[in-house]
C-alpha cells in the first residue's frame, strides 16, 4: 500500500513539473511574441516613413525642375509692383500735404488766396507727379500682380506640402487641375491649353499627392511635344466624371 502511495505522489510530482514547465515555456513564447510584434510594428512605421520621405522627395525633385519657371512667374510682377511703389512713394509727400492744406481750407486758417498759392507752390514741387490718375491704375496694377504672386505661391505649397494620411480631405479636382496648370505656367507657355473642367463631386484625398499626379501628366505632355512646338502644339486638360468614377 505505502509502495502505491509513493508511486502515486511521484507521478504527481512528475505531472506537476511538467505542467510548471509547459506553462514557463508559454510564458516564453507569449513574452518573444510581444517582443517581436512590436519590432514588427516599429519596422513597419518606419518603412511607412522612408516611403513618405521618398514620395517628398520626389515631390521636391519636381519643384526644383520648376523652380526656373516659377521664379519668374513670382519675379515679373513683383517687377512692376515694386516699380510702382516706388513711383507712389514719389508721389506720397504730394498727397500728404494736399490733404493738410486741405484741411486748412476747410477749418478757416486759409483762405481763397492762400490756398491757390500753396496748391501751386506744390505743383511745381512736384510737377512730374501731379497727374494723379495713374494713382489709381498703379494701384490696381499692383494688386493684380501681388494676387498673381500669391496664387504662384498656393500653388506651389499644394506640390510641395508633405505627404500623410492625417492631411487627406475633399477635394474638388478640378481646382486642383487649375493649380497644377498655374505651376506650370512657364513650362507650358509656349503650348495652347484648352481645358474641360465639368461640375464632378468631390473626392476623399491627399492633395499634393493628387497635385503632382497632374503636374508630371502635364510635364509628360509637354515634353511629348517638345519637338512639335513649331507645329502649333495643344494639350487638352479635361475633368470629367464617367460612370460614378
Amino acid at each position: 500500500m505505502s509502495t502505491l502511495t509513493d508511486d502515486y505522489k511521484q507521478a504527481f510530482l512528475d505531472e506537476q513539473q511538467k505542467r510548471i514547465a509547459a506553462e514557463q515555456l508559454l510564458a516564453d513564447k507569449s513574452q518573444l511574441l510581444v517582443v517581436l510584434n512590436g519590432e514588427l510594428t516599429k519596422n513597419v512605421a518606419e518603412l511607412s516613413l522612408y516611403q513618405q520621405m521618398f514620395v517628398q522627395a520626389d515631390k521636391m525633385a519636381s519643384v526644383g525642375v520648376l523652380s526656373c519657371s516659377i521664379a519668374h512667374e513670382i519675379n515679373n510682377p513683383l517687377s512692376y509692383v515694386i516699380s510702382n511703389i516706388e513711383s507712389l512713394q514719389y508721389v506720397s509727400p504730394l498727397l500728404s500735404k494736399s490733404l493738410h492744406y486741405n484741411e486748412q481750407f476747410l477749418n478757416g486758417q486759409l483762405n481763397a488766396g492762400q490756398f491757390k498759392n500753396v496748391l501751386v507752390d506744390l505743383k511745381k514741387q512736384y510737377e512730374l507727379a501731379w497727374n494723379g490718375h495713374e494713382i489709381y491704375s498703379q494701384l490696381s496694377e499692383s494688386l493684380d500682380g501681388l494676387k498673381r504672386i500669391k496664387q504662384t505661391v498656393h500653388n506651389l505649397l499644394n506640390l510641395s506640402q508633405f505627404t500623410s494620411t492625417h492631411n487627406k480631405q475633399y477635394l474638388d479636382v478640378s481646382e486642383v487641375a487649375g493649380s497644377a496648370l498655374g505651376v506650370l505656367q512657364g513650362q507650358l507657355k509656349y503650348c495652347e491649353i484648352k481645358t474641360n473642367f465639368e461640375q464632378v463631386p468631390l473626392i476623399w484625398g491627399e492633395l499634393s499627392s493628387i497635385h503632382q499626379i497632374f503636374v508630371e501628366l502635364l510635364l509628360n505632355a509637354q515634353q511629348a511635344c517638345e519637338h512639335e512646338l513649331e507645329k502649333g502644339t495643344i494639350i487638352e486638360l479635361s475633368v470629367t466624371q464617367q460612370n460614378e468614377g
